[in-house]
């Protein structure tokens, strides 16, 4: 099945069991990793949940397996690519070399909306894990920290 018909099948999918506001991003200039995003939302977790197994359902009824979904046991999925401390750093050499400002938005207790995140350069996921807002914070401020200090090669991060 072509990219594009994929991301057809999904929102089909999704519209099979009325989802909010599916998109679907062209992101084949911006990645390597994929050529399409479909986001969604639901009216609840529970609904995030079956719009999720009604999707996988749907995809292995075609042979389609999916290499990954991540938050559908908790009905809310997480749109974001893991990245390591050492990718972190990278990345943030890479802004600092560019010379460009960038921002860094965490997302409520809903997330982001689609619109700000069809705007996004980049989606990370911190973690598997729901956590509280205040402690993102300070977790991505030390990772921010942790990523400066291998680009100075300080000794703080003994990876």
């Amino acid at each position: 099945m072509e990219p594009e018909e994929f991301a057809r099948f999904v929102v089909d999918a999704l519209d099979d069991l009325k989802s909010v506001n599916a998109v679907t991003l062209d992101v084949r200039d911006l990645t390597d990793v994929t050529d399409y995003l479909v986001i969604a939302s639901g009216t609840s977790s529970r609904h995030v949940k079956s719009l999720a197994s009604h999707v996988s359902v749907e995809a292995k009824k075609r042979d389609i397996h999916p290499l990954g979904m991540e938050g559908d046991d908790a009905g809310d999925w997480v749109a974001g690519k893991r990245i390591s401390t050492t990718q972190l750093a990278g990345q943030l050499a890479a802004w600092q070399m560019s010379g460009d400002n960038y921002s860094i938005l965490i997302g409520g207790p809903d997330g982001l909306s689609p619109s700000c995140l069809a705007r996004a350069d980049q989606c990370w996921s911190l973690s598997d894990l729901t956590l509280p807002h205040p402690l993102v914070r300070v977790l991505l401020a030390e990772q921010l920290y942790r990523a400066w200090t291998i680009t100075v090669n300080h000794p703080y991060h003994r990876a």
